[in-house]
Order: structure tokens, then C-alpha cells, then sequence
């Protein structure tokens, strides 16, 4: 079952978030020399407030998904086994078998096939 995993505040300062890219940007600006450097350490007053959100964390999978996701899981019925998981590597071996790289259409297996895959378990009903 994955573990929720809220905020946490570091060794280095409590402040998180855009507090912290506010805090960062003005120790910063003494150190900048450019009219451009002071406008971007300057437009960090004006970042949007977002609210902490619960990450989960499948440690068998070293996988993190958000709240969101876990309710819309669990609220079906399923049961996560893997999360979003990188299949790049075998799908692009499957693609060179299949030739997928020669030909009129060919793809660029590098630059444009990925792939990746959630696999879920139904749960029993209680």
C-alpha cells in the first residue's frame, strides 16, 4: 500500500514552495550584475500561491503519485502495482524487430518513441 508523503521542511530552512523561491530570489539579488538577472530574481514577488498537496509513494516501486490520483484509484477499485513506469527501453527494441526505423514513415526511435504504463489489481470487494 503507498505511504503519503506531505511537505517536509529541510535541514536548510522551514520555508517551502514559493516562499522559498521569494526568500532564494532576494539573498540572490546582490550577487546578480545584469538589468536581465534582476527582472527574472524580480518576477519571483509575482509566482502564484499553490497549496501543499500529499504525494504517495509505492516503495516497492519507487513510484510517487499525487492524492488525486490515489482517490480516483482506490475509489475504483484497483489496487496499484506499478505507476507510470518508464517501458521506453522495450518498446523501442520491440520497434527496430518490427522496423518500425526504415521506410517512407519511419520513426525516430530516439527522439520521438517512448512509452510508459500504470498497472493496476482489482481488489477484492470487502
Amino acid at each position: 500500500m503507498p505511504s503519503a508523503v506531505g511537505p517536509t521542511a529541510s535541514s536548510e530552512s522551514s520555508t517551502v514552495g514559493v516562499a522559498r523561491i521569494r526568500s532564494d530570489a532576494l539573498k540572490m539579488s546582490s550577487f546578480v550584475s545584469t538589468d536581465l538577472s534582476r527582472e527574472f530574481l524580480r518576477a519571483s514577488k509575482d509566482l502564484p500561491e499553490v497549496a501543499p498537496r500529499t504525494l504517495y509513494r509505492d516503495r516497492a516501486a519507487g513510484q510517487w503519485f499525487s492524492a488525486r490520483d490515489q482517490t480516483a484509484i482506490e475509489g475504483a477499485g484497483f489496487e496499484v502495482i506499478a505507476f507510470d513506469r518508464d517501458d521506453t527501453g522495450p518498446v523501442r527494441a520491440m520497434a527496430k524487430i518490427l522496423a518500425w526505423d526504415v521506410g517512407e514513415e519511419k520513426v525516430d526511435l530516439e527522439k520521438d518513441l517512448f512509452a510508459t504504463y500504470t498497472l493496476l489489481r482489482k481488489t477484492p470487494p470487502r
